[in-house]
């Protein structure tokens, strides 16, 4: 199954991956969503990149070494952590914050799993 179209946030689209998934029958899914922001969403990096840190600060499991930054609206997350599920907690933090286009988890894990 293929997947096309436009879809406002790296979220939905996820979730859109995630319903195709589901469906009876459906054993791979190709996603080929653009994500478009309605054009009076889109805010500048500085204020987008706040937000995400805001994100990722309330979450309780990624930890303070982790933080992001933006550019034209894609997420850049650095920092070390010391598991990969604190890893993935803080790409799944910012995935949800509204302009938000696209993300790229350059974390390093240091410890173990």
């Amino acid at each position: 199954m293929s997947l096309n179209g436009t879809v406002p946030s790296q979220d939905q689209g996820a979730k859109a991956v995630a319903a195709a998934q589901r469906v009876a029958g459906v054993t791979a899914v190709h996603n080929l969503l653009a994500i478009a922001l309605p054009s009076r969403d889109y805010g500048d990096d500085a204020a987008l990149a706040q937000l995400v840190n805001e994100a990722l600060a309330a979450d309780r499991a990624v930890p303070d070494s982790v933080r992001a930054t933006a550019h034209y609206g894609d997420i850049f997350l650095t920092g070390t952590v010391s598991y990969s599920a604190q890893r993935a907690a803080a790409e799944d933090a910012v995935a949800g914050v509204a302009g938000v286009l696209g993300v790229t988890n350059q974390i390093e894990v240091l410890g173990g799993a």
